[in-house]
């Protein structure tokens, strides 16, 4: 049986560290039952899939990698093949890790699929469709998402009004490319800063001072 010398107590089962201080134990591990139950993480419960799909990555980068050297062409595709590879396991490793707070998996995602989009599209020769399409349809699909899963989780204002104000400053992102001429295709940036603002005015009329207090205590103002 392992003990704790800070907290004077005696633990059940091999734990390391106490749960109450998390300072180091002494002694021998006992046989008693453990203090908690052991919760297997994402990982561990689909070790497996995570197994095969690392592996199907694997072997999609090195076979394309060896088709580009064995049928050289002017362009070196393997690497977009590559990089695709690892925009993929981004988005997933943002799912799993914010897995608990779907709104806040949706705000990293919008942030994340946006970025790999200008960067795919500085990548090929720039023609502006991560501007045009991506972040205006992106943002748009978010701010709908949000709006579904608070009324579907019945969730207070309190708990998302944060979520669905960056992600309507985020729609209003396209205006700057539309006043700036950085995009051709005005349609999906017109609706999604249309949509960003009767988003922000519904909020604001309709919840003002709740969201005031909220955003003060969120951000300790």
């Amino acid at each position: 049986m392992r003990a704790c010398d800070k907290c004077r107590v005696t633990l059940e089962g091999d734990g390391e560290y106490c749960p109450l201080c998390q300072g180091e134990t002494r002694g021998e591990p006992g046989e008693g039952r453990e203090l908690f139950p052991e919760i297997p993480t994402v990982s561990k419960r689909y070790s497996l899939l995570f197994r095969w799909l690392m592996f199907g990555s694997a072997a999609a980068g090195v076979i394309s990698v060896v088709i580009n050297v064995l049928v050289p062409t002017s362009v070196w595709w393997a690497s977009f093949v590559l990089l695709g590879i690892g925009s993929m396991w981004l988005t997933l490793a943002i799912v799993i890790h914010k897995r608990a707070n779907i709104l806040k998996t949706v705000l990293y995602q919008v942030v994340a699929v946006s970025l790999l989009a200008v960067c795919w599209d500085a990548a090929t020769h720039w023609r502006g469709w991560s501007l045009e399409y991506v972040l205006p349809i992106v943002c748009t699909a978010a701010m709908i998402a949000m709006g579904v899963v608070a009324r579907v989780q019945n969730l207070r204002l309190e708990d998302y009004v944060i979520y669905i104000v960056i992600d309507a400053v985020f729609g209003v992102v396209p205006a700057v490319c539309l006043f700036a001429g950085a995009v051709s295709v005005r349609i999906p940036s017109v609706f999604c800063v249309a949509g960003s603002v009767l988003s922000l005015s519904a909020l604001f009329i309709f919840a003002g001072e709740r969201i005031k207090t909220e955003l003060r205590r969120r951000l300790h103002l």
